[in-house]
Parts: C-alpha cells; sequence; structure tokens
C-alpha cells in the first residue's frame, strides 16, 4: 500500500484520475468505485475524498473531459467548411463516431444522474462545457434559419434529441429490427431530411 508522501498532491489526483478512466474504458463507469480506484493506485480508499467530495464529483470532473474532448472533435470537423449543409453532416457524423469511439464514457454523461436538491443546478463551470458545444451546433443552423437565434436554438436540441437516439438504436443493435440499413447511410439521410426540412419551414 503505498503512502501520501509517495506523490505529489497533483500527482495523486493525476493518478485516480487516470486509473478512473481506464476503469470506466474496460468496465463501465458502472464498475468504479472508491475500492476499485484504490485497487489500481495502491492506496486507501478514503484517499479518494481528499480530492473529491463523493464519488459523484469524480464523475463530474470526468465527464467535463469527455465534454471538453466531443466540443473538440466537432470543432474539428466544422472549421472552415463553407458549405452549410456539409457542416450540419459532419455534426450528424462526429456524434455518431464520438459515441463508438468512447461508448462508455458517452454512456456515463447520460446515463449517470447527479444526486441534487430539487431546483438546484449543475455547476456553472460544467454548464458552460454543456452550452458550449450546443452554441456550436447553433452558429452552424443560422444559415438554415436565416438567423434567427431563438430557433437555431431549438433546433440544436431537437437535431441532438435526433442524433442521441439513433445512437442508442444502433449501438442497442436494435435499428437491425427494422431494417433501417448501414449507420453512415442512415446518418446521411437523417443530415438530408433535417436541413431540408428547416428550409421548407422558411
Amino acid at each position: 500500500m503505498a503512502r501520501r508522501s509517495d506523490h505529489t498532491k497533483d500527482e495523486l489526483k493525476d493518478l485516480i484520475l487516470s486509473a478512473s478512466r481506464k476503469i470506466i474504458e474496460k468496465e463501465g463507469f458502472q464498475n468504479l468505485s472508491a475500492r476499485n480506484i484504490a485497487k489500481n493506485i495502491k492506496y486507501t480508499p478514503g484517499t479518494l475524498y481528499n480530492f473529491f467530495k463523493n464519488l459523484d464529483g469524480l464523475i463530474l470532473q470526468i465527464n467535463a473531459e469527455t465534454l471538453d474532448l466531443l466540443y473538440e472533435e466537432l470543432l474539428k470537423v466544422t472549421s472552415n467548411i463553407k458549405n452549410k449543409k456539409q457542416v450540419i453532416n459532419n455534426i450528424c457524423k462526429c456524434y455518431i463516431d464520438f459515441s463508438y469511439k468512447h461508448f462508455n464514457f458517452w454512456s456515463m454523461l447520460y446515463e449517470h444522474h447527479f444526486p441534487r436538491p430539487e431546483g438546484e443546478k449543475l455547476p456553472k463551470w460544467y454548464q458552460d462545457k454543456i452550452d458550449r458545444i450546443f452554441n456550436l451546433i447553433e452558429e452552424a443552423l443560422l444559415p438554415f434559419t436565416k438567423n434567427n437565434k431563438k430557433e437555431s436554438e431549438h433546433l440544436s436540441k431537437v437535431l441532438w434529441a435526433s442524433l442521441h437516439g439513433i445512437c442508442i438504436l444502433s449501438l442497442t443493435r436494435k435499428l437491425n429490427t427494422v431494417s433501417a440499413g448501414s449507420m453512415p447511410a442512415l446518418t446521411d439521410s437523417f443530415a438530408k431530411i433535417f436541413t431540408n426540412g428547416i428550409k421548407s419551414k422558411q
């Protein structure tokens, strides 16, 4: 069993986060526990609580990193693209690909519920990361809504909810039961129908 003095405070926090990521990636977040983390870093379970109030605080930190990674991926596939329909198509493909490549982390974003009193919001720093992603999508939708920000904001949520549904159905292999076709083809069709639908409303 390692001692606290074997690592600096920053090194120990990095050890906890690194071990947590490995557990989530290999076993899923359902198997993340203070005992499991402690076993991996060879410290006592109580060590975790020197850095995080509870396991929810640790998960919030890792979820924030996942949101940062998703934002970076979306930014990469939407920057310097002049074709407005291609931008939406890239957003759709990127989100689907992300759910496959980082399935356990992506799942934890939506499946883990943070217990908090009714009316209490998520920390602002965390909410800002969520908002940053939706702001990127809203910007991409502005050309389709004649720069109507309120409409773009609403449609960004519709786009996300639809993509999330496709991801869930695909990852659980439910699409096969209705012969929906390949994921790339389905994603392309959705992006086209979505943008054409917005245009027809104008």
